[in-house]
């Protein structure tokens, strides 16, 4: 398992492999190569906004991930989406433990991923980290 130091946002990095991919970077997000990502900062300026029944609200990705890492509960993003349908953030604080693992960790849902066979996965993982 690859543990990161410092910032959360830090992992903004991420974001610049291609989701389809992870062994192509996204030229959205930088240019350069997989052993020497150049990020162009576009990271930095994309925002969430949200408008319903007259009322807004924004956030960018860098004040949402700091919310978490400030240990705000709800985060940034979840209190965002109370101006639409509170669809985020809906199951709360609840936990839950990893298979084999003690530590509890925070419930994730992630939609629109292709799909992928219980014998892969340890591969796919490694190839995201």
């Amino acid at each position: 398992m690859t543990v990161v130091s410092g910032p959360l946002y830090s992992l903004n990095e991420l974001g610049l492999y291609r989701a389809d991919n992870c062994n192509s970077i996204d030229t959205v997000f930088c240019g350069g190569t997989l052993n020497d990502l150049q990020p162009n900062n576009h990271m930095d300026q994309l925002t969430f906004q949200v408008e319903s029944a007259g009322k807004s609200d924004s956030c960018t990705v860098q004040d949402w991930l700091e919310s978490m890492e400030n240990g705000n509960s709800p985060d940034r993003l979840t209190i965002l989406d109370r101006t639409v349908d509170s669809s985020i953030g809906a199951l709360g604080n609840r936990l839950e433990y990893i298979l084999h693992t003690t530590p509890a960790v925070p419930l994730f849902e992630f939609r629109n991923l292709p799909a992928v066979n219980t014998g892969d996965m340890p591969r796919r993982v490694s190839d995201a980290e």
